[in-house]
């Protein structure tokens, strides 16, 4: 049997051009008030706030082509393992206060929600992702030196890259 997430009646006061915001919202949507406010709720407890606390800053996707356009390759992939050991020492410890593989999903699945399109599904004990980030491919690079070293660090096993285009990257490993 699956279990209910309790509702509480809470009252609120919100600017009127927030609600009249919130009303054209329901209109176009067809949600109901209540279930867009726990979405936009949700998504700044769940992804927003703790990359805001790390110092994270979004930043246009034609920016980072141009980086990554101009950047060797080599020192491309290099920076990218440093950062992957990085987010595991300082990110996911300060986010989660621990460092194992029920954390390292829960970590890649509120980064590629606030990064990009991706989808995450698990057969027994493989995750298998697909990140589109619509970047190039240069991205794709930096991201699969980024995340074996992320993962690897943390499962001690290896990560399995199924797919790399200039548009997405396709991944599995164990926990």
């Amino acid at each position: 049997m699956e279990s209910r997430i309790k509702l509480v009646h809470h009252t609120f006061r919100i600017p009127d051009h927030l609600k009249r915001e919130l009303e054209r919202e329901v209109r176009e949507t067809g949600n109901s008030s209540s279930a867009l406010l726990i979405k936009l709720l949700d998504n700044y407890f769940e992804r927003d706030k703790p990359f805001e606390q790390l110092g994270f800053m979004l930043i246009g996707k034609d920016l980072v082509r141009r980086w990554m356009d101009r950047m060797d390759e080599e020192i491309l992939r290099e920076d990218a393992r440093e950062l992957g050991s990085q987010v595991v020492s300082e990110y996911v410890a300060h986010m989660y206060h621990r460092v194992d593989g029920e954390v390292l999903v829960e970590f890649l699945n509120v980064w590629f929600r606030k990064i990009s399109e991706y989808s995450h599904q698990v057969n027994d004990k493989t995750h298998n992702y697909s990140v589109v980030h619509d970047v190039n491919i240069r991205f794709s690079i930096f991201l699969t030196e980024l995340l074996e070293a992320l993962i690897e660090e943390i499962t001690n096993k290896p990560v399995t890259f199924v797919r790399v285009t200039p548009n997405l990257i396709a991944f599995s490993f164990e926990v």
